[in-house]
């Protein structure tokens, strides 16, 4: 069932990055293998984060694992489909002069400890800290076209706004609710 789940996620994540970007987007069809690509698997990777604090949430702690684990999958390999398209090219928001701008070492240095504070091991007080550090990453990347509304290609909403929301409601609820996310 998680895996069947994990997969529809995927497919639906996809499919909004290719009508996002390409369809109603100026994205040539030609970056679908790794720019698109990479949208979907880092938007999934978000969905199941929060999939997986729903499981631990209702006391589901295998599905929440489970889910943990695609998290886990999915972001390293957000990190390394990222590491080639990091240039001025895909990312110019990130970028001055030839350089990454503050944006974009920030951007860099979020995700960075984010994925450092995810293979720690250390997960139940880390949740928190985590939020905040995936929080960082995705209003860095993107939070300059956040609100130019006529911007939206098809007027649907960029991923890193709807991730970002989901992530901040990730953080407020493991504020309010320690006692209900696991230590390990």
């Amino acid at each position: 069932m998680i895996l069947r789940n994990s997969i529809i996620i995927f497919l639906l994540t996809f499919i909004y990055s290719l009508l996002r970007y390409n369809f109603f987007g100026n994205v040539p069809f030609a970056d679908i293998p790794t720019l698109i690509l990479n949208k979907a698997i880092s938007f999934s990777s978000i969905i199941f984060l929060f999939l997986a604090i729903l499981n631990f949430h209702h006391k589901n702690k295998k599905n929440g694992a489970s889910y943990i684990n695609f998290f886990k999958a999915f972001s390293l390999m957000h990190i390394l489909l990222s590491i080639p398209l990091l240039n001025s090219t895909y990312y110019p928001k990130l970028f001055s002069g030839g350089r990454l701008s503050l944006y974009g070492n920030l951007a860099l240095l979020t995700g960075v400890f984010s994925f450092a504070w995810l293979v720690s091991k250390k997960v139940g007080l880390v949740f928190s800290i985590l939020f905040l550090l995936l929080a960082a990453h995705l209003f860095y990347i993107g939070s300059t076209n956040w609100l130019d509304f006529k911007g939206w290609y098809g007027s649907m909403p960029p991923i890193t706004l709807i991730c970002f929301l989901m992530v901040s409601g990730l953080f407020a609820f493991s504020f309010f609710n320690k006692n209900r996310l696991p230590e390990n």
